[in-house]
Parts: C-alpha cells; sequence; structure tokens
C-alpha cells in the first residue's frame, strides 16, 4: 500500500500500487468531490451561448434575440401594417391587442368596466376597432389611452356585436374625452 496526499485538500490517500498505477495525471485524490472540484477549476464546462435569430450576433443563452434587434421588434415604434405583416387571419391583431392591455395597465386607470363598474374580469377593449383605422397608423395611436377602455366581458361584447353598438361606443367615447379633459362626468345608470 502506498500513502500520497489528496491533491486538492491534502489527506492522506492509501491505495494499492496497480489503483495509483492506473492514474494518467499521477494525481491522487480522497473523493469523488476532490477530483470534480480540481477538474472543473482546471477545465471549466463551456458557457453556452446562442446567436440572435435576426442578425446572427452572439447573445447570452435564454435570449432568442440582441437587444438592438429586440428594439425593432416593439411594437411602440411599428405601423400597423408592420405589425401585421404577413398575417391575413382573424388572429392578425393579435400582438396590438397584447400591447393594448400593456398600455391599460402600466396607466393605473381602474380596471372596472367603464359602464357598469364590475370589477372582478374586464377586457380592455378599443373604442374605435383596430380594423378602421389606416394601415399606416402608428401602434402608439391605436392604443392610446383615449382609445382604450376597460369593460365587463358583457359590455365588451355589446360593443362589439349589440344592437346598441354605436351608441354604447359614442357614449364611451364622450365619457373618456370628459374623463381626459380633467372634467369627471357622473356615471349613467345602468339599464
Amino acid at each position: 500500500m502506498i500513502t500520497k496526499p489528496c491533491h486538492v485538500c491534502q489527506k492522506l490517500v492509501t491505495r494499492t500500487p496497480s489503483e495509483f498505477a492506473r492514474s494518467t495525471s499521477g494525481r491522487a485524490y480522497c473523493s469523488r468531490s476532490c477530483s470534480a472540484i480540481f477538474n472543473n477549476s482546471c477545465m471549466p464546462k463551456r458557457v453556452k451561448g446562442t446567436r440572435c435569430v435576426t442578425c446572427r450576433e452572439p447573445i447570452r443563452w435564454g435570449y432568442r434575440r440582441c437587444r438592438a434587434c429586440h428594439q425593432a421588434q416593439l411594437l411602440d415604434q411599428k405601423t400597423l401594417q408592420e405589425a401585421t405583416l404577413g398575417r391575413r387571419d382573424a388572429s392578425r391583431y393579435t400582438g396590438v391587442r397584447s400591447h393594448a392591455r400593456k398600455v391599460f395597465e402600466e396607466s393605473g386607470r381602474p380596471k372596472e368596466c367603464a359602464v357598469c363598474g364590475y370589477a372582478k374580469h374586464v377586457e380592455i377593449c378599443h373604442v374605435r376597432e383596430i380594423s378602421t383605422f389606416p394601415p399606416e397608423t402608428p401602434v402608439v395611436v391605436i392604443n392610446a389611452l383615449g382609445n382604450l377602455v376597460a369593460l365587463c366581458p358583457n359590455h365588451h361584447r355589446e360593443a362589439h356585436h349589440g344592437a346598441n353598438k354605436s351608441e354604447l361606443r359614442r357614449s364611451l367615447l364622450v365619457k373618456l374625452t370628459g374623463n381626459h379633459q380633467g372634467t369627471a362626468k357622473a356615471r349613467p345608470a345602468s339599464a
């Protein structure tokens, strides 16, 4: 039996000569953890990296785009045509609606129905529908706070498909412009 100090912690390691001969480096370790400590310090793991899906620049692991390409993807700086480019289906405005919810959330306005005051579940509605804007309109204009209102699911459905949808939209627009100018108007009695 031969005794050598551990290469990492200096504990004495006793092995047979054949066990020491199997070591290609000639170093002795008292345990697998000491061996791993030494090997990881000498040969660190490769840092994972990837490339931007747009410009192919190297970026940090876990991201899809570099900072410059990410900024270019933001809807704040796009027109309606650029935001819906290549999409013709009914869900082509999904990104614009998602941006509208974010804008409304960040505004600090109360999340309650503008018609009845229901606050458990509200949906953000565009007073002027997205499809009525020309394609060159910036998304920021479409999602301006003056065009966004929180509605309960029932009144949101009424605003889009109800028999008196134009009257409801007109009253919402009046309410929004009145609140926007600082003159709070009384809430109409719900039917």
